[in-house]
């Protein structure tokens, strides 16, 4: 059985840093010479979700609000 993840309350500013953040890191597993910074991947983030929105999965609200 699967450990369940950690819940994080997170703000949606932090969820969006976070985002950008896992986004650099998989740019430099495969860039490993790369000086980006994770908010040089800010507009790319926004450029997708105007595209492609947020999944239907996506909760409505937050896991500690409920």
């Amino acid at each position: 059985m699967a450990a369940a993840s950690p819940k994080l309350p997170l703000s949606d500013e932090e969820r969006t840093k976070l985002s950008d953040t896992l986004r650099c890191i998989v740019h430099h597993a495969n860039h490993p010479d790369s000086e980006k910074s994770w908010f040089a991947f800010t507009e790319e983030r926004k450029r997708y979700r105007q595209q492609f929105g947020y999944p239907d999965t996506r909760p409505s609200r937050a896991w500690h609000e409920v």
